[in-house]
């Protein structure tokens, strides 16, 4: 449960997952279906990490500020400058212009991470208190989708809003989500982005699809088999 997965080229990667997956780092070859370990992450957090490519560089966040790099070329980690925000339960990243952006802090800052430089910038407070959603680019603005309130876990929220790079600032959509939920993940398919699954206000699991339209409502998609 909440391994971070990253595609690049024709192996996907998997690291981190509860209960027992803190340091384990897996490829799985899409072409050839073939699955090999690799070297151990120094990760020792078992869930709410969450992870990003970058120029064929591997960066994987842990909740307490720290920043691991991994180059799958040398099959080699090493640990980065530690961000001095820390999260409780479960960060979201997403890539804009070659820097990492990340939510889900306890401070409710957006902090950008920039691999090229090595180092932090804080950013603008999310207007609510979220946390394990999920983050992605829609015309160059960061969508944040979803997440809840770890004062309140079982308050999961149907949170839409986007924040502004130029402008350093966050504004709520006209729209929210279909559904409450939380621990939600996100997929991009023909340049269209789609918010799947979570746990809803009863901490069951979700079949929802929705699609993220811009500065629009979000779409909901009938899941396989039902109408």
């Amino acid at each position: 449960w909440d391994m971070e997965s990253d595609i690049l080229r024709d192996n996907d990667y998997l690291m981190s997952g509860w209960p027992n997956g803190a340091e384990l780092v897996r490829k799985y070859n899409l072409s050839t279906g073939d699955w090999s370990y690799l070297s151990p992450s120094p990760n020792f957090r078992h869930w709410g990490c969450t992870a990003e490519v970058v120029d064929s560089t591997i960066y994987l966040f842990h909740p307490f500020g720290i920043v691991y790099e991994y180059d799958p070329a040398t099959d080699n980690w090493e640990t980065k400058t530690q961000n001095s925000a820390a999260a409780t339960f479960g960060l979201s990243s997403t890539i804009y212009q070659g820097e990492i952006y990340l939510a889900g802090y306890n401070d409710s800052t957006l902090q950008k991470y920039s691999p090229s430089l090595d180092s932090w910038t804080p950013l603008a407070v999310m207007p609510e208190k979220l946390l394990s959603g999920v983050l992605t680019v829609i015309n160059d603005k960061i969508y944040y989708a979803g997440g809840g309130n770890d004062e309140d876990p079982d308050n999961p929220s149907d949170a839409l809003l986007f924040y502004d790079p130029l402008l350093d600032e966050w504004q709520y959509d006209q729209f929210r989500l279909n559904a409450q939920r939380q621990w939600v993940i996100d997929v991009t398919y023909q340049n269209k982005p789609y918010v799947l699954g979570g746990f809803d206000t009863t901490r069951l699991a979700l079949d929802i699809v929705e699609e993220i339209v811009p500065l629009g409502p979000a779409v909901a998609i009938s899941p396989a088999g039902h109408s």
